[in-house]
């Protein structure tokens, strides 16, 4: 595994991460209507449960993940990572997930920024659903 393509992950994963969906719905909602603890809270199930997948991809288990998980770890990882690479990714999509959670619950608990989000939303969906878009080309693109 080198630098590169973990960054290229963090990239994937962060925009699929805001990319709208029911988990980016809750965690917005729970922030908004509860406060940052909750939002936090919220976020970090959502992150370790999003990890576990990973965990379960990278094991073997692509075939029952079909979607976001199994697809990004074969187009990025194409090699297979070994298992301390694979220690890292899982704890790399931990710490993302929850470093964008919190960050999530502290903007969107303050009035000010949840105003200007919403005003944003169309185009934030927009660049999440593109750079989602051009990895499932990049799936279908290769052998």
């Amino acid at each position: 595994m080198t630098w590169a393509q973990l960054a290229t992950f963090n990239i994937v994963l962060i925009a699929a991460i805001a990319s709208p969906g029911p988990a980016m719905l809750m965690a917005t909602q729970t922030s908004l209507s509860a406060g940052r603890a909750a939002g936090i809270a919220v976020g970090a199930g959502l992150g370790l449960m999003a990890a576990i997948w990973t965990m379960m991809a990278l094991l073997g288990f692509g075939v029952v993940f079909e979607l976001f998980a199994a697809a990004v770890l074969v187009t990025v990882f194409p090699a297979g990572p070994g298992l301390a690479d694979s220690i890292v990714i899982v704890a790399n999509h931990f710490l993302v997930e929850i470093a964008f959670y919190a960050a999530l619950a502290f903007g969107m608990s303050a009035q000010a920024v949840a105003k200007r989000y919403m005003r944003a939303k169309i185009y934030i969906d927009r660049v999440g659903a593109a750079v989602l878009g051009a990895l499932g080309v990049r799936v279908l693109l290769s052998e």
